[in-house]
């Protein structure tokens, strides 16, 4: 039986990680530690103490409803943990800002999420960006390569070392270690990394989400391995961040597992259209609502399928990423939006919900949002506008474009051209070349290793083999 220390980025990111948490459990001990609690619209993610332990809670603010995510029982307790807090922490913000900055650059990825990467580089770099002698500069290799080696030197963290100590595990596996640090808000997660090769304690990295590897900044430290989703993921975690392709090993996607479970017990049609005073008679069509980082304006374009749509007698809802919802506060009265806030599908409740949603949809629609990902994975066509004005939220995002390029989304040009294909699904059902195509997908993004295989035992074995 060994000992996991698992560090995870913020408690909202227990769904990313919870079906490897629940395998290595079982014959493991479990160490857990959040590094910062979340808020998200209505909810509230912290870390609480009860009888049994500490435990991790989803409330409401509205409702004052709450419910536990996961608690300390069998191998599973839950600890506080220590960031990093020591001379070196504004430098290695400067040095680690500035590198992930460079490597957008030098990658020619001007994205949205390369905008806001830029917020957090040192107002030089800022600055020397802007002209083109200097952003030469900055573009070399030799310079990238100079600032690595500095940051290289820079001694672990004394305060992470002796937790770790403490704790004593086997096993550091470090679970969202690339985000940005801000003056008021240092991310500690990759230095644990750092301090588990010292200790020469086998230190992991799990990949997050879909998009992490493009959309976030580099991960400063290389682990002793990488656990990577997909083919795709492992060419992106070899050519930007240079992890060696012997130190990957793709897994599936945890977060997506809770989509490959036994069917889940779920309202009929029937009383979900009900509960939302909908026409069970009419075909159904939600759209996805983005992030903040791809659109705050959705409304409008929204209003205007909206319109065709009901031309054609297909009602419309809207389910809003649940850190977006008030740009939803505007539309026509008569689009229902649901859940009104968003949520984020990580209990039992918000699943199903969510499960309820995209299956009784004959389609659903989207901009660029995880969710659309979720759709297809269910059996449900995702439609996608291809238009200019939305080019840099798909295009020059990384991850989106892979999938845009290789068709997995119904496109369409205009609200007309969107309204004709959505008839002919209405008429015609989905092709069977399309639904064997949603599964072809799922398989290859989600579970390379076969429908029946999940991430979370693909990750054990993994770890098992390279402690052998």
């Amino acid at each position: 039986m060994a000992k996991f220390l698992i560090v995870i980025r913020s408690a909202i990111h227990f769904s990313h990680c919870s079906s490897v948490i629940e395998e290595i459990s079982k014959k493991n001990i479990v160490k857990l530690v959040f590094m910062k609690d979340s808020e998200v619209n209505n909810y509230l993610y912290k870390i609480e103490d009860s009888n049994s332990g500490k435990i991790l809670i989803k409330k409401n603010k509205v409702s004052k409803k709450i419910q536990t995510l996961i608690s300390s029982k069998n191998n599973i307790e839950i600890i506080d943990g220590v960031h990093r807090k020591d001379k070196w922490n504004k430098l290695l913000r400067y040095l680690r800002e500035t590198l992930s900055t460079i490597s957008f650059i030098r990658r020619g990825d001007e994205s949205v999420f390369f905008l806001n990467q830029k917020k957090y580089a040192p107002g030089i770099v800022q600055l020397l960006n802007k002209y083109k002698i200097t952003n030469k500069i900055i573009n070399t290799k030799l310079f990238f390569l100079i600032l690595k080696k500095i940051h290289n030197l820079i001694p672990s963290s004394k305060r992470i070392k002796n937790f770790i100590n403490e704790v004593n595990p086997d096993v550091v596996l470090v679970i969202g270690a690339n985000w940005s640090s801000s003056y008021n808000n240092f991310s500690s997660e990759i230095d644990y990394i750092k301090a588990s090769k010292e200790l020469k304690i086998l230190n992991i990295i799990q990949i997050i989400s879909w998009d992490n590897l493009t959309a976030r900044g580099l991960y400063h430290y290389e682990p002793d391995l990488m656990l990577v989703w997909n083919k795709n993921h492992e060419e992106e975690a070899n050519k930007i961040h240079n992890i060696p392709l012997n130190k990957i090993k793709i897994i599936g996607s945890p977060f997506m597992d809770k989509w490959f479970d036994e069917e889940k017990e779920i309202e009929t049609k029937s009383s979900f259209f009900k509960k939302l005073n909908l026409d069970e008679k009419k075909p159904l069509i939600t759209y996805l609502g983005s992030s903040k980082n791809i659109s705050t304006n959705e409304s409008d374009f929204i209003n205007k399928i909206y319109i065709h749509l009901k031309k054609e007698g297909v009602q419309l809802i809207i389910r809003p990423h649940s850190a977006n919802s008030e740009q939803f506060n505007h539309l026509d009265k008569n689009i229902k939006v649901f859940p009104k806030k968003g949520d984020i599908p990580d209990t039992e409740e918000s699943k199903k919900t969510m499960l309820e949603t995209i299956k009784y949809s004959i389609a659903t629609a989207g901009i660029n949002t995880t969710a659309m990902v979720d759709s297809i994975i269910l059996k449900t066509p995702s439609f996608v506008i291809d238009n200019e004005e939305n080019i840099n939220n798909q295009q020059m995002t990384p991850h989106f474009k892979k999938l845009y390029n290789d068709n997995i989304f119904i496109k369409y040009e205009n609200y007309s051209e969107f309204s004709k294909k959505i008839y002919s699904i209405i008429n015609k059902g989905v092709p069977q070349s399309a639904m064997e195509k949603m599964e072809e997908f799922a398989e290859s993004f989600c579970r390379p290793y076969g429908y029946n295989v999940s991430a979370g035992e693909r990750t054990l074995f993994e770890i098992k083999k390279f402690l052998k």
